[in-house]
């Protein structure tokens, strides 16, 4: 059952988005008001979440005739935002509105009055959505739809004239975003000088329509989650490659700070990623198909002992891609199974360092070996004078069978400066009487 508190005075609220932010129709629509709406004595949206504040998370029904206006900066036209879903900002914060049709009639830059007598908040997972229309289950109120888009008229009022948003856009820092998402909810804000930490994503897997996560960082590895719908109309196009301001809408679920993008057009990345200032190599196997042996180009996967019995393969959990290797039922004793990298020159590499992630699985006494050759001829193995190099190695698991993912630490490669090498990583393990088939997996090689 719903508790309701209901309020009988003017309130401010910070509305916030349910759901996935999502990108707008920028083309404007001549919208024409609606006969016979009159707009009730205004109040801003932060008393909203104000009062909302006091109600110690029950849902709260005005009662009082007041009413709120506020620009549109998000709808679903693009998809990106639960169909019924708009955000609206005015000068004191943001908030969700809920409609019982699709938002996609509403344009960002239009103005949204809306009538608040009888309407309710409540809250879905953190986001502050205004409502109305309650459903009932077992004669008590279960939930609430959303403002009529077809007899509601005495509800609310879209302007003609678009006022755009440009002048709403907060430009913030990752830290503030993730520190004050909550009170930042639903506004339309502008993040400089970042980076998609994967720029080989696309910005959702098609198939996860609910949304699919991204991440973004600054330069000083500071990250946060840029949500998309798998529905969108851009899910499948890449992220941007490059460094720079992304804008967008902030959400939160529970806990956590999201950044719904409106669309890819608005975004400026294209400045040179930082952190990538002579780099010479980098492979981050986000291109691996789960279960199927690594094939990359010039990449050469394969055991001295000439058979295929234990080679390296995709391993895919969610959105976390990484190669791995385990000699688990193999069968096979005495598996020493090399990854070994396409040649990588050196002269252009100014830090003289390497670096991967890795974890592992199930150990049981296998080992993971970082070689390094300056002869291979990318044929012969054995033939090949290999360097085996330390690197910080994952911790213990605290729990379950699998470690965490940790960076190997900066491997100083200084001895091959001007050179050409390859790197290869040798799976050590048997599978015979004394099994030692401890799983392993890496990402993210980086040489610069």
């Amino acid at each position: 059952m719903k508790n309701i508190i209901k309020i009988k005075f003017s309130f401010l609220m910070i509305l916030v988005v349910l759901g996935l932010g999502s990108c707008v129709d920028f083309n404007d629509k001549d919208n024409e008001p609606v006969n016979g709406f009159e707009p009730a004595q205004s109040v801003l949206i932060s008393e909203l979440h104000a009062e909302y504040a006091q109600s110690g998370g029950s849902d709260v029904k005005i009662e009082k005739d007041v009413s709120i206006a506020g620009i549109v900066t998000m709808t679903s036209s693009e998809d990106n935002l639960y169909y019924k879903q708009a955000f609206i900002q005015d000068e004191s914060g943001a908030i969700a509105v809920m409609f019982n049709g699709s938002s996609s009639i509403l344009n960002a830059g239009n103005e949204l009055t809306i009538n608040l007598k009888d309407m309710v908040l409540s809250e879905y997972a953190g986001l502050l959505q205004l409502t109305d229309n309650p459903f009932y289950e077992n004669n008590e109120v279960s939930g609430y739809s959303g403002l009529d888009i077809v007899t509601g008229e005495e509800k609310w009022h879209v302007s003609a004239e678009n006022k755009g948003t440009a002048h709403l856009i907060k430009v913030i820092s990752i830290d503030e975003f993730n520190a004050k998402a909550f009170e930042l909810q639903g506004q339309l804000i502008a993040i400089e000088d970042v980076q998609f930490k994967f720029p080989d994503d696309t910005w959702a897997d098609p198939e996860k329509t609910n949304g699919d996560n991204r991440t973004i960082a600054d330069c000083s590895g500071n990250e946060t989650i840029v949500r998309t719908r798998g529905s969108s109309t851009f899910a499948t196009e890449k992220v941007p490659t490059g460094k720079g301001r992304i804008v967008g809408c902030v959400g939160i679920f529970n806990s956590t700070a999201q950044l719904y993008v409106r669309h890819p057009d608005e975004l400026d990345m294209e400045n040179e990623r930082c952190g990538e200032e002579g780099i010479v190599f980098k492979e981050d196997f986000n291109a691996v198909v789960a279960g199927e042996p690594i094939a990359f180009t010039s990449w050469m996967n394969a055991m001295e002992s000439g058979n295929t019995d234990v080679l390296w393969v995709g391993d895919v959990f969610y959105d976390d891609k990484s190669a791995a290797v385990s000699a688990y039922q193999s069968g096979v004793e005495d598996i020493r199974s090399w990854l070994i990298s396409p040649e990588i020159d050196m002269s252009g590499a100014q830090s003289m360092i390497a670096s991967f992630d890795s974890k592992f699985g199930h150990d049981n006494g296998a080992e993971l070996k970082v070689m390094i050759s300056e002869n291979f001829n990318g044929t012969n193995i054995t033939d090949a004078t290999w360097t085996e190099f330390d690197y910080a190695k994952p911790d213990a698991p605290t729990s379950g069978n699998f470690s965490q993912w940790k960076n190997s630490g900066e491997i100083d490669i200084s001895a091959y400066s001007g050179k050409k090498i390859n790197i290869g990583f040798l799976y050590v393990a048997s599978d015979g009487s004394v099994a030692s088939t401890t799983k392993f997996q890496i990402k993210n090689l980086l040489v610069k």
